[in-house]
């Protein structure tokens, strides 16, 4: 949690958890997968969609003020899509993710 240390105050107790692609022992669970599949080049692991509109979402529990990293890969030559992340049903605060850049790969 990001706040202010109160002698009184008893911190909720947390679970973290980490879902990765590369994960024997905790991968991620699809609650939805339209389109993307697993993919893999020397010891990273991603998950790949070649149409545009493909789906897939995770289920995600936050506690308290919890955090969501996204991780993703950005290439000026790969020819990569962008991606579109929201929490909930929150499609209004969606966050668009580019795969285009201009720095070297």
């Amino acid at each position: 949690m990001l706040e202010a240390y109160a002698h009184n105050k008893v911190t909720p107790k947390t679970h973290p958890s980490c879902f990765t692609m590369g994960s024997k022992k905790n991968p991620p669970q699809f609650l939805v997968n339209e389109g993307w599949a697993p993919w893999s080049w020397k010891d990273k692991h991603y998950l790949v969609a070649k149409q545009p509109g493909s789906k897939i979402s995770f289920e995600v529990d936050l506690v308290a003020m919890g955090v969501v990293l996204i991780y993703y890969q950005r290439s000026r030559t790969f020819g990569l899509g962008d991606l579109k992340c929201w929490i909930d049903d929150n499609v209004d605060k969606a966050e668009i993710f580019s795969g285009y850049w201009e720095e070297d790969t």
